[in-house]
């Protein structure tokens, strides 16, 4: 009788458990998890439902308008997702700054928007936008000496570092001198050195840095090192479509046709509107190759 009733009573707390509903923070993470995977129908919609049942919470906001920021930086470089981004990271940072004045000693508000100050840096720099790149350059960079306090070495100063000194490194010549009027300098190996060591943390920012470093590694024609950045993502997400697509390139530049093709044919698989460029061009590149267009 003693068993049946310890029985009942872990059925009862395993229903009373189920039955509650999932936390604000259980929600984000799973959003999170959503966005790394390139479910981005889910991810939205949690993010969505967040801003909206937590308005003061910039966390939603953040990785909402990093939604954008990932079409546009890995997706093409087309200029309607860098606007997109611009616009929603405006949004974001009006809530973290609002927080910010609340909390002015939350770390976790200070890391957001040194990193939204910091893509919006790279967004800016890329559309040849240096006034708002070296602006926003700036701004991040301000947050970034914040969580320097916490040592140098701290993967999310690194992040906002490595960024930072990238922008300032890569913009061209004739524009320096803006940044230089403002006593800003950087070295565009100094900060691949430090997003190197953030992809390699095990902080909350690594995937971030491996998606990022990918790229700037073949930007820098250093093939092999960005296919290994793709094939690190893909491990912690193997539905990740950005890396999914570029490392089929990669391996396509390299002869190995047949790896390529199986890469690109799981990109035509996908139907989120972000991801209409990737599915025309793997389209076009198994056209090219077989000589019909598989749909």
């Amino acid at each position: 009788m003693r068993r049946w009733f310890i029985f009942l009573m872990l059925m009862f707390t395993v229903s009373a458990a189920q039955a509650r509903p999932p936390t604000m923070e259980q929600r984000l993470s799973d959003g999170i998890r959503a966005f790394y995977a390139t479910d981005w129908v889910r991810a939205d919609s949690t993010f969505n439902a967040l801003m909206k049942s937590h308005p003061a919470d910039a966390r939603a906001y953040f990785f909402s308008s990093m939604i954008p920021f990932w079409t546009y930086f890995f997706g093409g470089n087309q200029p309607v997702h860098a606007a997109t981004f611009l616009k929603s990271s405006e949004k974001a940072i009006e809530v973290a700054e609002k927080r910010l004045s609340a909390a002015p000693s939350d770390t976790s508000t200070v890391l957001l928007l040194s990193g939204l100050h910091g893509y919006r840096s790279l967004v800016a720099a890329s559309e040849k936008e240096y006034r708002v790149a070296i602006g926003s350059g700036i701004k991040g960079y301000g947050f970034t000496k914040q969580l320097m306090a916490y040592g140098e070495e701290y993967p999310n100063a690194l992040m906002g570092q490595g960024v930072f000194q990238y922008m300032i490194g890569t913009i061209p010549g004739e524009v320096r001198w803006m940044a230089s009027l403002a006593g800003l300098s950087g070295d565009k190996n100094v900060g691949l050195r430090q997003l190197a060591r953030v992809a390699a943390s095990d902080s909350h920012a690594k995937h971030d840095a491996i998606m990022i470093m990918a790229f700037l590694m073949e930007r820098e024609r250093r093939t092999e090192e960005a296919m290994a950045y793709h094939r690190q993502m893909l491990k912690s997400f193997p539905e990740n479509v950005f890396a999914t697509y570029h490392l089929s390139r990669l391996l396509e530049s390299k002869g190995r046709v047949q790896e390529a093709r199986a890469g690109y044919l799981k990109v035509m698989q996908t139907r989120q509107p972000e991801f209409a460029f990737l599915r025309m061009e793997s389209r076009k590149k198994t056209g090219d190759r077989t000589g019909t267009v598989i749909d």
